[in-house]
């Protein structure tokens, strides 16, 4: 009796390899979402300022609205 009692017990350092081995999945999957998100930004931000260029293509000068760069920096070091 006591042999299947002690069969049924998860011993610790096996629910601590469990637990590990679930937090780097979540670091995995967290750090790809993050990957994502940098690369859509980049994608919206690029797209706006090529907008911008494209409105302005026959101008002598070319304004680029610097809100765009700024907040191109501002989501790169938040998501970083």
């Amino acid at each position: 009796m006591q042999d299947t009692a002690n069969e049924d017990v998860i011993s610790n350092e096996t629910l601590l390899k469990i637990e590990i081995l679930d937090l780097i999945k979540i670091y995995k999957k967290n750090k790809r979402e993050k990957q994502l998100k940098k690369v859509e930004l980049e994608v919206v931000i690029s797209t706006d300022l090529q907008q911008q260029l494209n409105s302005q293509y026959n101008s002598t000068y070319i304004r680029v609205n610097s809100s765009s760069i700024y907040k191109k920096k501002r989501l790169l070091k938040n998501n970083s």
